[in-house]
């Protein structure tokens, strides 16, 4: 039976016009509150990995093709992993009024997106504008999920306006509940958006932070229309409390792609594979203080890089000790 979670926000003041999705005012969210990040085993750092050269991917790697450092020194793998991994996803539409378009266009393609997920992955699906409507719980059977998807693009019930940093804290957290958590060995956000939203008191490092937490990566379908952030002049005044929109960024923080795209239905089958052609590298941390930032490099060994000069590589950028 299909669940219906509506999260909603208080009303508060409202911004000028043009400062939100599509032109509209934006609405204003109350503060999340603060929750418990999930933590996978602390004694073990989980890294997904894309190799592409060009627009390819480059599969049939093997751990010996990976060289991965820890706040610049070289880690040995533990295990290392490829595409046959099972997968929990949470899809998170943007069903505002600027995008009913493109979640129409995206709920039709559905069904044959999905069919290049594998049987032991787990779909969940989640609706957003200004509050966040969960769909349905993670599910194996993909046609079911797909029929939730179509359902829920025409009958969501939220107010106007748009919330994507809180709707992004909602999936990572749905996978950080997630009950059978033990049966994905890989975890993702794919997001249909416009990036044109300002978020109330949620910034960008706190997103990371929870994305970051429960090893996901972030996948985006972005509306051709789509910008990013604009650089404040010198001097110019920008309300501390919210915070515009990068969805490029947190993509590209967490090891993922964001595509603009004019067809959402053309788009959602390719991403949906790629989806599946990653590698995942499993190394132990060094000792660190508890709640401290680290980075991570993964690169290609050398005799690797021989066979595919041309490669690059998507992975995220870095962790959070434990606390």
């Amino acid at each position: 039976m299909m669940l219906r979670l509506l999260l909603l926000f208080c009303a508060l003041p409202v911004l000028p016009a043009g400062a939100g999705s599509g032109g509209e005012r934006p609405a204003p969210q109350q503060p999340v509150a603060p929750k418990a990040t999930f933590r996978a085993d602390v004694s073990e750092v989980r890294v997904d990995v894309q190799v592409l050269d060009g627009k390819k991917i480059i599969t049939g790697l093997g751990p010996a093709d990976f060289q991965i450092t820890d706040e610049g020194q070289p880690q040995t793998l533990l295990r290392f992993g490829e595409e046959a991994e099972p997968v929990a996803l949470v899809i998170l539409i943007d069903v505002s009024g600027s995008m009913k378009k493109y979640a129409r266009q995206l709920a039709s393609t559905a069904q044959s997106a999905l069919q290049h997920l594998k049987p032991q992955d787990r779909v969940s699906v989640m609706v957003f504008s200004r509050g966040t409507e969960l769909l349905s719980e993670f599910s194996s059977s993909l046609e079911e999920v797909a029929r939730e998807i179509e359902v829920g693009v025409e009958q969501h019930r939220l107010p106007s306006g748009t919330a994507i940093y809180n709707s992004v804290l909602e999936a990572s957290r749905l996978l950080a509940t997630d009950k059978d958590k033990n049966l994905a060995s890989r975890r993702a956000v794919l997001i249909l958006t416009d990036n044109a939203s300002l978020n109330y008191q949620i910034t960008e490092a706190q997103v990371l932070r929870e994305l970051w937490g429960v090893d996901a990566v972030l996948n985006a379908l972005v509306t051709d229309s789509a910008e990013r952030p604009k650089l404040v002049r010198p001097g110019a005044y920008r309300n501390p409390d919210f915070v515009p929109t990068d969805i490029f960024k947190l993509a590209d923080q967490t090891g993922g792609e964001a595509y603009q795209v004019d067809r959402a239905d053309r788009a959602f089958p390719q991403i949906m594979e790629r989806l599946r052609s990653r590698y995942t590298v499993i190394y132990r941390p060094p000792p660190a203080p508890p709640g401290v930032l680290r980075s991570i490099k993964v690169e290609l060994s050398p005799a690797a890089r021989r066979r595919y000069p041309g490669a690059r590589i998507r992975t995220r950028a870095g962790y959070y000790t434990a606390e």
